[in-house]
């Protein structure tokens, strides 16, 4: 970590004493201890949190442990750690013009929202996939009828959620617009939500380091989705340079975006009234991403008490 970031720590030791609004939580292994980790990741300093429900790399569907889910749902009461949220796998592909791997991709999804449901999950955040070179308009007509599908048989109370990409290999989902057109083709339903991943916009070209690209981004997800559809922020630096398209993550103030891309971030109320949930590589240096991002929340909130939001 970098002095800076030291000293600002040291600058609002008593701020971060104090709360700050934000909820900070990371994608975590529940691994066959679920009270131990939940109770591990509150004492970080973590206060939500993202899982797999199956193994992100195969088709096998998440499997039913009821005691399992009780445990789990029991220690987040007890610790505090809400809301959790469920990474689908990596395999979909909702634009896929192949049968099979749209049936799969449909399936998993479907199996995935069932099993949030055990474990109490708010939802489940998927990517969309590839349209493979037939362009974006052409596979929206196909999309949106799956996920008007995937809704029509999952239960009520769990969240579908479409995750922004960076773009490369023609994954859809680069552009806000691109995210708002997909809900409204599938008739704006109330489960359909957002989150947005800031290493993936700023490979896809946002400016996160520019206070003013960054109150940009918030009109155009209010013009185009509805804040009301934002749900979460996965909180990544980039390891690749703004506008590579390529979805390469690095920790907190290591990356290309940088602190002060995070502070930009941070002063925007829309952003910083969701869950921010970490899912850099580097799991041994957990604990200062989430220290670095306490400190930009207490200097963000006592800017906002001198000066106003």
């Amino acid at each position: 970590m970098s002095d800076s970031i030291v000293t600002e720590r040291k600058s609002v030791k008593t701020a971060c004493r104090i709360v700050t609004e934000l909820n900070i939580g990371a994608h975590i292994s529940l691994g066959l201890r679920p009270r131990k980790t939940v109770e591990l990741a509150a004492q970080a300093g973590l206060r939500s949190m993202q899982i797999f429900a199956s193994s992100p790399g195969a088709w096998k569907p998440p499997v039913a442990r009821p005691e399992f889910n009780r445990e789990f749902r029991a220690s987040r009461a007890e610790f505090g750690v809400d809301p959790v949220y469920i990474h689908a796998i990596y395999l979909i592909n909702l634009a896929s013009a192949d049968p099979l791997l749209l049936q799969r991709s449909k399936s998993s999804l479907i199996a995935t929202l069932h099993a949030a449901v055990g474990l109490g999950a708010a939802g489940v955040i998927t990517h969309l996939g590839s349209h493979a070179g037939r362009g974006f308009s052409a596979v929206v007509p196909a999309v949106s009828a799956a996920l008007v599908e995937i809704l029509r048989r999952t239960p009520e109370g769990v969240d579908l959620v479409l995750e922004n990409s960076a773009g490369a290999g023609g994954l859809l989902g680069s552009r806000v617009d691109e995210l708002g057109t997909l809900v409204h083709a599938a008739g704006s339903p109330e489960r359909l939500k957002v989150a947005l991943d800031t290493a993936h916009l700023f490979a896809a070209g946002w400016d996160l380091c520019d206070p003013h690209a960054v109150h940009l981004l918030v009109t155009e997800v209010e013009h185009h989705i509805s804040l009301d559809r934002l749900v979460v922020l996965h909180a990544n630096d980039s390891a690749q340079p703004r506008g590579s398209r390529r979805d390469r993550h690095a920790p907190i103030g290591e990356g290309h975006i940088g602190i002060e891309g995070f502070r930009a971030l941070m002063g925007e109320e829309a952003f910083r009234s969701i869950p921010w949930i970490l899912e850099t590589p580097a799991l041994d240096r957990r604990a200062e991403e989430v220290n670095a991002l306490q400190v930009l929340s207490a200097q963000t909130l006592e800017l906002e008490a001198v000066h106003g939001p």
